[in-house]
């Protein structure tokens, strides 16, 4: 409990005011951004990752985090965003530690 409080913590101080943060039973965090464009998505998970590993806790080794973005189509409904988002999650993780995935929105896409 006291790392995930920590990570989540380091998330929100990171995010504008204007962001959500939230916990799931999946034990993963879900952001959300206001509106913006999906490079900037990237940019703030690729900052977000490189935030986490610096934290340290206690003799837990390294902290790492792995992001999944996506972004806001209009076809889209919110299980369709978020499905789309932990499926580059997925990828991430198969990828290694810190990484960051895309579900390859173009950069006109909003993020969301």
């Amino acid at each position: 409990d006291t790392v995930v409080n920590l990570v989540g913590k380091t998330i929100s101080s990171q995010l504008r005011n204007i962001d959500l943060i939230g916990y799931n039973p999946s034990h993963t965090f879900t952001v959300i951004t206001a509106p913006a464009f999906h490079v900037e998505g990237e940019q703030v998970a690729v900052r977000l990752c490189q935030t986490i590993s610096q934290l340290a806790v206690d003799d837990l080794p390294q902290l790492v985090l792995n992001c999944g973005v996506s972004a806001y189509r209009p076809e889209d409904r919110p299980a369709s965003l978020l499905a789309r988002a932990e499926q580059a999650l997925a990828r991430a993780r198969l990828r290694g530690s810190g990484c960051v995935e895309s579900d390859g929105a173009n950069e006109s896409d909003l993020l969301l």
